[in-house]
């Protein structure tokens, strides 16, 4: 028989060792809490180190009326807006119309470095230099007779193109109900190298595949080729793409229709601004292709279109950037972050209103931005300024140093 006494001692020790047990549970609960939180404020310490020390810059600033339209680039620092702490990501497929618009005139496939004969014998145009000149709209067949007969230097950018837009057709074709349209220019739209929207990618791939160099570049006229598609053939509900790929300076301009290569670059961008105007829904991306691509000409059609210019400088690279255009076409992805974005503040003469910005663009990236200041800031810009901005544990704005500015001259 069991005393009282020792009933009584034994509810003692298991009652001293739940506490123990409890008392364990509870520091070991505290501990993880602590540690998380230690741990999420090194990582925003490090990330906030990070992001003060990216570089943007102000590419270029247009304003109009109570409109203000705005380029950033990004030229340092590593890509933290997507993977970001104390953020939620929302992404869903759309449907989409889109046209993608090729350049392809004579410097898509060239022979450089040989002498005029030798350029007769591959059929191009001849581009006088000293000592040696180049040959452009070369047949991509005669890569051989180039390099080896002419001891040329061969650049070929229309197969690399044809690449590119063929996975810009499968990305885009995964997404039930989007259809694709294609313009190729040159001196004017190619009208047997252009097709209308369609979700038809037999039909797409076999246009890509009898594309073939021509003679200019008048990339208004593949601008307002398609706007003019998608006002015919789209609705006013739909998401509307147009991507513009060149790989070198407009010198044909619309109106009236020839050769000019100081107004040129000036119809193209007041064509993107034109369509981006009249048509519901739209972006404009554009795609500087090689080095002697007009980079101030396309940012700026960009930035008239709410869209962004990625630069490809090897041929290699292209269909990595269509491939990254056409997931961001097809996919809205909706980030609320805590943290990380930017401080756009505009000043009259007497006083400033803030605008944020909280898609960053990525590193190389040029992505405009379209402000509308009415009833918010009144009378003329002479200066914007932008800075970083990071929102601590606390929820306290934490404001870094003064990225660039921009000051009316």
């Amino acid at each position: 028989m069991v005393k009282r006494s020792d009933s009584r001692a034994m509810s003692t020790i298991v009652a001293t060792l739940l506490i123990i047990m409890l008392t364990i549970v509870v520091i070991g609960v505290l501990w993880v809490v602590v540690k998380n939180l230690v741990s999420k404020d090194i990582e925003l310490a490090n990330i906030k180190k990070e992001f003060f020390a990216e570089h943007l810059e102000i590419t270029s600033v247009k304003v109009e009326g109570n409109l203000a339209r705005l380029s950033l680039k990004r030229i340092g620092g590593e890509s933290h807006s997507k993977d970001l702490i104390y953020s939620t990501e929302e992404v869903v497929s759309q449907e989409v119309d889109i046209v993608s618009i090729v350049d392809l005139s004579r410097s898509m496939v060239t022979c450089n470095g040989i002498n005029k004969a030798c350029c007769s014998t591959l059929g191009g145009n001849y581009i006088s230099g000293s000592p040696l000149g180049n040959c452009t709209g070369v047949d991509v067949s005669k890569e051989n007779i180039c390099t080896e007969t002419c001891s040329g230097s061969w650049v070929n950018r229309l197969t690399p193109a044809k690449e590119a837009n063929k996975e810009l057709i499968n990305i885009i074709s995964t997404v039930e109900g989007s259809r694709i349209g294609l313009v190729a220019y040159s001196a004017n739209v190619i009208p047997s190298s252009t097709i209308g929207l369609t979700d038809n990618v037999e039909m797409l791939n076999n246009v890509i595949d009898s594309w073939d160099t021509d003679s200019y570049t008048c990339i208004c006229c593949g601008i307002n080729r398609a706007s003019q598609i998608l006002s015919e053939q789209s609705s006013d509900k739909r998401i509307k793409k147009i991507i513009v790929m060149s790989d070198g300076v407009a010198n044909y301009k619309c109106t009236p229709h020839r050769y000019d290569s100081t107004q040129a670059p000036i119809d193209a961008i007041n064509s993107a601004c034109a369509a981006n105007s009249s048509l519901k829904n739209l972006t404009i991306y554009s795609i500087s292709f090689g080095a002697e691509a007009n980079q101030a000409t396309l940012e700026a059609i960009a930035n008239c279109g709410n869209g962004s210019t990625l630069s490809v400088l090897n041929s290699e690279d292209l269909v990595g950037v269509y491939t990254q255009v056409a997931q961001e076409i097809i996919t809205t992805s909706v980030i609320y972050n805590r943290f990380n974005y930017l401080y756009v503040v505009f000043h009259n003469e007497t006083t400033e209103h803030v605008e944020k910005v909280f898609e960053i663009p990525q590193n190389l990236q040029v992505k405009g931005y379209t402000f509308n200041l009415e009833g918010k800031l009144e009378g003329e810009i002479i200066k914007i300024e932008v800075y970083p901005v990071i929102l601590s544990n606390s929820g306290k704005e934490e404001i870094g140093p003064l990225f660039d500015s921009w000051v009316k001259k």
